[in-house]
């Protein structure tokens, strides 16, 4: 009987030791990855290359994506050559372009403002002209001053100045020393002669062939432009004179 308890031990232990051997093989086999199907893992899969190269590589027909999911969360560390089909090169960096508000802010719409090119066509450049206060300042208003031909036709002007000088010799002679066509306005014209007259004789004036009515100052009529030959001739008294001075014409409107 004891021989029989002592068999049937050994056999047990034997069983046990069967299914503990068993169990330890089957909870350290590693699970296979099935193609074509659906896999699941009740963690996160690592999968470690101890050699050199890509641990995963991913080929697929042209056209499909190598790889799909189903989250849009951000991938850590993850490095990508292209970016919707676009290289790095086709995108501006961070900061190195203006938004479009940054833009609006900054600059004028297109042509809502000259080019250089067209300002410069249209405008005076910087200090070519005169700013409103420094015209302001050197310039009278518009009305506030006659115009030339206001004043010329309001006011008394000299019209020109005729210089004249020379010497009659020969006794009892007449030297002409000036003679010159004037164009003198409508109007009152005074003649007005300063001279200098040494030695015996005179100076006398002549317009148009005659001499002018009345005394010095000489004061002609004109009721149209005229066009007035004057000339100055000195008449030698026997004595050689000699005669300089201005003839000056004033016009009075």
């Amino acid at each position: 009987m004891r021989s029989i308890l002592v068999a049937i031990r050994a056999q047990w232990m034997g069983f046990l030791a069967l299914v503990l051997t068993t169990t330890a093989i089957t909870a350290a086999a590693p699970k296979v990855l099935n193609l074509g199907v659906n896999n699941t893992a009740p963690a996160t899969t690592t999968l470690v290359n101890q050699g050199n190269g890509a641990a995963l590589n991913l080929k697929v027909k042209a056209g499909q994506p190598p790889l799909a999911v189903n989250s849009n969360k951000v991938v850590p560390k993850l490095n990508a050559s292209l970016l919707g089909g676009k290289a790095a090169s086709a995108f501006a960096a961070a900061g190195a372009s203006y938004t479009k508000t940054q833009s609006d802010a900054k600059y004028a719409l297109t042509d809502a403002g000259y080019t250089k090119a067209q300002s410069d066509a249209k405008y005076l450049a910087a200090g070519a002209a005169y700013t409103k206060a420094q015209s302001d300042a050197k310039y009278l208003a518009t009305g506030a001053a006659y115009t030339k031909s206001e004043a010329d036709a309001k006011y008394p002007r000299v019209l020109t100045e005729i210089d004249f000088s020379g010497a009659a010799s020969g006794g009892l002679s007449t030297t002409v020393i000036n003679d010159v066509v004037v164009n003198v306005p409508a109007g009152n014209v005074f003649y007005v002669l300063a001279q200098a007259l040494t030695g015996e004789g005179g100076l006398s004036l002549q317009l148009n062939g005659a001499a002018p009515f009345g005394n010095h100052p000489w004061a002609v009529h004109y009721a149209s432009p005229t066009a007035v030959t004057i000339k100055l001739t000195l008449n030698d008294a026997g004595v050689d004179p000699t005669a300089a001075g201005t003839l000056v014409l004033f016009v009075l409107p």
